[in-house]
């Protein structure tokens, strides 16, 4: 099945004429490993679904350590929607994790179609309603005491993402050393049996 057709299977909210609308303004862009999607500290000026690959959204700590604050997969939406809404730089990057595609619109021009179809505006609404709840459950993954409790909670809720992503990545998003994760790993496993 093609993978554009998957995204409103996925999300179930928006008819497949409507859909065919948003596709309409749409390109398929590649990006390699490492390329950016929305660049921190810059206004936001695109939008778009994963096709293929994977993505990470990151900010830098003072010390130039990197923060992921979500990941983006097959049929998932990419994202500042603060940048664009506030005319405001984007306060994180939207980076390749590996080689991928993107279904990308201008997000000019999906204001413009969300004003002539309101039913891609609420399908829009739904989206940004689903980044924010991403966004409020790692603040609550970040809330919990510790690494062990942290790791649970993502075998226990996200268990593919163990799968998709590196240990390096997935520590970088709980916001502890790589270290701490193994060692999560290894009493997460102990409590387990």
């Amino acid at each position: 099945m093609d993978v554009i057709n998957k995204i409103p299977e996925r999300y179930k909210t928006i008819a497949l004429d409507d859909w065919k609308d948003w596709e309409s303004i749409s390109t398929i862009k590649e990006y390699q490993k490492d390329e950016v999607f929305i660049n921190e500290g810059e206004m936001s000026k695109f939008c778009g679904f994963v096709l293929s690959g994977a993505f990470k959204n990151v900010t830098y700590t003072d010390n130039f350590d990197e923060r992921i604050i979500n990941f983006g997969f097959e049929t998932d939406f990419l994202a500042s929607c603060e940048s664009y809404n506030n005319q405001c730089p984007s306060a994180f990057s939207i980076v390749a994790i590996e080689p991928s595609k993107v279904l990308v619109v201008e997000n000019d021009a999906l204001v413009t179609l969300c004003y002539k179809n309101q039913n891609v505006a609420n399908f829009g609404f739904l989206l940004t309603q689903l980044l924010m709840q991403q966004h409020e459950e790692h603040l609550k993954i970040l809330s919990l005491t510790n690494p062990i409790a942290r790791y649970q909670y993502i075998m226990k809720n996200h268990p593919d993402l163990i799968q998709k992503v590196t240990l390096t990545d997935l520590a970088k998003y709980l916001y502890i050393s790589r270290e701490a994760l193994s060692r999560a790993r290894k009493q997460a496993f102990l409590f387990s049996k």
